[in-house]
């Protein structure tokens, strides 16, 4: 119920009463956690900030909310070496430990570490190989560097493993228009939508 008065504020442009209203229930670490997510989603940071930081400064800090305080770090705050620190602390059977991943991944690049983002993107996919995420990552970091050759075998060959997977296809129909095949480009994206009639981004894609 709490947490529905949070939300409903929020939609009401009132964050000082939603932050008020977690504040009385400061003990709550899953309500803290998950109105702060709410916060962090529509930029109110400071908000945010102030159900945060009290976490930051237990020791331990509690794991639940590592991710959220390197989301605070990282968009709120501009700090991207300290917002590494919290996703490097999230342990590897921790729920988030996936999303951190791409996460660091994402930082390394962004940070002028492209072979670092390399390594970590494979050592994820030795981690999970039954999820086609990484996979997926690894192809976009072959496409910000113009490898569309290398980024093409890869999501070949993610397409055996996910025939079904939707980005998987839909990234493939990019590739090829970045390397001008366009007629093989609209084919592809022909194909998505036959799949997913409502997938916005190939329509989008055709219509253009």
């Amino acid at each position: 119920i709490v947490f529905r008065l949070v939300d409903l504020n929020l939609k009401l442009n009132n964050p000082d009463k939603s932050l008020a209203l977690v504040q009385e229930y400061s003990d709550d670490l899953p309500l803290t956690l998950e109105a702060a997510n709410l916060f962090l989603n529509l930029s109110f940071y400071d908000h945010a900030a102030q159900l945060l930081d009290p976490l930051a400064q237990q020791t331990p800090i509690p794991e639940n909310a590592l991710f959220y305080l390197a989301i605070l770090e990282y968009e709120g705050r501009d700090n991207p070496e300290q917002a590494m620190k919290y996703l490097e602390s999230i342990p590897v059977n921790h729920p988030h430990h996936e999303r951190s991943l791409i996460f660091r991944i994402h930082l390394l690049y962004h940070g002028g570490d492209k072979e670092g983002a390399r390594r970590l993107c494979q050592t994820a996919i030795g981690i999970f190989p039954k999820q086609p995420e990484f996979r997926i990552v690894m192809a976009e970091l072959h496409e910000r560097e113009n490898e569309f050759d290398q980024a093409l075998d890869v999501l070949r060959l993610a397409a055996g493993q996910w025939p079904e997977n939707m980005t998987i296809l839909y990234r493939t129909g990019l590739v090829h228009d970045r390397l001008g095949d366009r007629a093989q480009a609209m084919a592809i994206m022909e194909k998505v939508i036959a799949k997913d009639p409502e997938h916005a981004d190939a329509l989008n894609f055709l219509g253009y």
